[in-house]
C-alpha cells in the first residue's frame, strides 16, 4: 500500500461493492500488489529491527529532553524511513524530535503523535511531523 511515508503492508478488511465505493480519491487506498513471501520476510525482519531499536530511541528522546513518550516505532517496507509513534499533541516537541534525529544523522524520521483515539490528525494538513518539521 503506498502511503505518504513509503510502501507499507496492509490487510484488506472488506471489499466494497461498486455502489458503495466513493469517488472521492482522498478516501481511497490503492493496493499496489499482493505481498510476496519476500515482502513478508522483509516485514518480519524490520519488525525485529524496530523492537531492537525501541529502547535506544527512548534513551535518545530522554537524552535530548524531548517531551514525548515513545509508544511504538516501525520501518517502512523499503527500510528507508523510520516512523516514531509518540504520545503527544501535534506541535513543537514532535518537530524538535524530528530535527534532533536529522541533526544526529539518523536518517529520514517521521514523528507521528497518537492519543487514545489513534493518530492525531491536524485539520490543516492531515499529516505527521516529518524530518525538519510538520507538513507535507
Amino acid at each position: 500500500l503506498p502511503t505518504d511515508r513509503g510502501e507499507m503492508l496492509a490487510h484488506v478488511m472488506q471489499h466494497l461493492p461498486e455502489e458503495k465505493k466513493t469517488t472521492d480519491e482522498t478516501h481511497q487506498s490503492r493496493i499496489l500488489r499482493a505481498a510476496t513471501s519476500e515482502d513478508l520476510k522483509r516485514q518480519h525482519n524490520l519488525k525485529i529491527r524496530a523492537e531492537q531499536e525501541f529502547i535506544a530511541w527512548r534513551e535518545r528522546i530522554q537524552k535530548w529532553q524531548v517531551d514525548v513518550e515513545l509508544v511504538d516505532l516501525e520501518w517502512t517496507l523499503d527500510g528507508n524511513k523510520l516512523i516514531l509513534y509518540v504520545l503527544n499533541s501535534r506541535g513543537p516537541e514532535c518537530t524538535k524530535l524530528a530535527i534532533q534525529a536529522a541533526a544526529e544523522g539518523l536518517g529520514v524520521i517521521d514523528v507521528v503523535p497518537v492519543s487514545t483515539g489513534g493518530v492525531v490528525v491536524s485539520a490543516a494538513n492531515g499529516c505527521g511531523c516529518g524530518s525538519g518539521g510538520c507538513g507535507k
